[in-house]
């Protein structure tokens, strides 16, 4: 099955015959960025907290449906003709714009949230257009990676959440399976030793669990329990929620032992999945690791996901090519690289050369 609005032309990154988004919302788990489209470095992105579990973990998951339907209107444009473009980080139907779930928005919730109808209903003179974030990151990436046209690449988020998303790179459709669904790897069991979490999605041991920014605060708190107490007394890591992501990025640059062994722990689950998938599909030439967490503490993140694959990793050839496992895993360079508006914008039929202001 798939995507409808995933064939993009490679010379403008329009699809034949569509008329481009005039206004773009990226949803997270913990923010909603807005903005006019093209976006313009004049005109600042709106950024308001999204009504998700992350933000407001005691609101029904109905409740936050329903603000998160108001908020997207209440953003939006409501001029007749209009396209808007939205990336959510959800599990949708790439066809159906109808939402499976999302942790990081409404937990373990399994009600489907025909997102694209609601809003239709609400607002039926504009075109709404809902494609999944990391589809959207994807593209985005692909639209100032000219040089990478026929290459196999994956985009993967570590956020709030954990997904992956890869295209045809000679069709750039992006393949789904009969759910209309492809790289929920933060939904995959995780493989670990005696620690055992409980992911937002109400599952236990999956990989969010652990190598999501969540995941790595459950990680650091189970490990402060079993820890010696010496350890931690000079550590700079600080568990509070709201104190934990500051300090834990703080700590990791000042080599702190404590820091680094939770996120050697946290990252085991993910760098499995990378090698699993380099296992499988060796012409994958490039694993993008975009997100929050990323910008935060990429670099720290990716030396422990090559530290697990160099010792645990693709059967002989993590050792015996230790340099291919360098150049396939890498850091968007910035956030903007992997922009959810700029790709939301692309998938929704604007001209990719007017995301070229993120080069």
């Amino acid at each position: 099955m798939a995507d409808p609005l995933a064939p993009i032309n490679p010379a403008s990154g329009t699809k034949a015959g569509s008329e481009g988004a005039s206004f773009v919302l990226d949803i997270g788990g913990t923010w909603t960025r807005a903005s006019c489209w093209p976006l313009s470095a004049e005109e600042p992105i709106r950024m308001v907290r999204t009504p998700s579990r992350t933000n407001h973990p005691e609101t029904p998951a109905d409740q936050l449906i329903d603000q998160l339907v108001d908020l997207i209107v209440s953003m939006a444009p409501a001029t007749k003709g209009s396209k808007v473009a939205i990336s959510l980080g959800a599990a949708l139907d790439h066809d159906r714009g109808v939402v499976y779930g999302s942790a990081p928005l409404w937990g373990d919730s399994a009600t489907d949230v025909p997102i694209s109808a609601r809003l239709n209903a609400r607002v039926p003179n504009v075109q709404w257009v809902v494609k999944n974030d990391v589809t959207a990151m994807l593209a985005a990436y692909r639209a100032v990676h000219s040089e990478l046209d026929a290459s196999k690449i994956a985009v993967v988020t570590v956020s709030s959440g954990i997904a992956a998303r890869y295209d045809d790179p000679s069709s750039r459709i992006m393949p789904t399976d009969p759910a209309g669904l492809q790289g929920e790897i933060g939904h995959l069991p995780a493989v670990t030793n005696d620690l055992h979490l409980e992911c937002a999605c109400g599952v236990s041991d999956h990989v969010a669990a652990f190598a999501s920014g969540p995941g790595i605060r459950a990680v650091a708190g189970a490990i402060a329990m079993r820890a010696d107490p010496d350890v931690l007394a000079v550590s700079a890591v600080v568990l509070s929620p709201e104190e934990f992501e500051r300090t834990f990025a703080a700590a990791l640059d000042a080599d702190d032992p404590f820091a680094h062994s939770v996120l050697r722990e946290a990252v085991n689950p993910i760098a499995d999945v990378f090698t699993y998938l380099l296992t499988t599909q060796p012409d994958i030439e490039r694993i993008v690791m975009a997100g929050g967490v990323i910008e935060s503490i990429g670099v720290h993140y990716r030396r422990a996901v090559l530290r697990r694959m160099r010792h645990r990793g693709v059967y002989h050839t993590s050792s015996s090519h230790p340099a291919w496992l360098e150049s396939v895993i890498v850091l968007a360079r910035s956030p903007q690289e992997t922009s959810p508006l700029v790709g939301a914008a692309i998938l929704a039929g604007a001209d990719a050369r007017r995301a070229t202001w993120i080069q």
